[in-house]
């Protein structure tokens, strides 16, 4: 359900399910026309969710945005023989071609339209992107491409590895380091409605600084990410419908 109006640059998406086709059709309708006010906290730094923030505020939200990591480079060395690069984070993008490295005639995989950008501001051609939050679905699809071949996924050092425990059965898999993940912690002042957090580490530094509301509803990118909120007592804790900013603000339109 979409809907627009002439005041907000971005129109409202909704996700509704349910099997009768006249209660989804008054729920869409009625969360559609609902006021809508409240605070959301992204753990991004306000460039790097800058569509999100603004669609968020032009529908009636305060936003506040905090990276909650920092990232450490670590040197790469001799490449091993490939045939695939994976990237499944922006930050691995980045890592790994600031030491422009030779990666010779390879071709290149990424996870999510954030890393497939990050890719091709860096020069490179992607060859295969993976859609949505489901990441075992995205590594069933990259194996169609690639079976039988070498792929090097480069990593961070906390890499949950979902991804590459789908691959490794199908594909000679090789991992290397790129980049640490280090927590910054920062206390948010005042109540949330909301809380969008993008990795598991990005749970483990909130949740140090910050207590959150039984009613308050915790958004995860990722199986990992809502696993974690849960393990570290989220009460209210759903899965964003997917990686992109417009995946992720109507996960947020559809639960608030």
């Amino acid at each position: 359900v979409i809907k627009s109006t002439e005041d907000a640059q971005l129109p409202i998406k909704i996700r509704v399910e349910g099997k009768s086709p006249d209660e989804l059709a008054q729920r869409a309708v009625a969360m559609a026309n609902k006021a809508r006010a409240g605070r959301v906290f992204i753990s991004r730094n306000r460039v790097d969710c800058e569509p999100l923030a603004a669609q968020l505020e032009a529908h009636g939200y305060e936003v506040v945005t905090k990276a909650l990591l920092a990232t450490r480079q670590v040197t790469v060395t001799a490449l091993p023989p490939a045939d695939w690069l994976f990237f499944v984070s922006r930050n691995a993008v980045h890592h790994f071609f600031q030491q422009q490295p030779t990666i010779g005639d390879v071709k290149i995989a990424a996870v999510g339209e954030g890393t497939a950008r990050a890719l091709a501001a860096v020069g490179q051609k992607v060859d295969f992107t993976g859609e949505g939050n489901d990441l075992l679905e995205i590594a069933h699809q990259f194996t169609q491409l690639a079976q039988g071949t070498r792929v090097l996924f480069p990593i961070g050092n906390k890499s949950k590895r979902t991804i590459q425990e789908a691959v490794q059965s199908h594909c000679a898999l090789t991992e290397m380091v790129v980049y640490e993940n280090m927590l910054q912690p920062h206390a948010v002042d005042g109540p949330l409605d909301a809380v969008v957090l993008t990795s598991p580490s990005s749970v483990e530094a909130f949740l140090q600084s910050n207590q959150v509301a039984a009613e308050t509803l915790i958004v995860g990118m990722g199986p990992s990410t809502v696993a974690k909120a849960k393990d570290l007592g989220g009460k209210r804790v759903v899965a964003s419908f997917g990686f992109r900013q417009d995946e992720l603000a109507m996960t947020l339109f559809s639960h608030l």
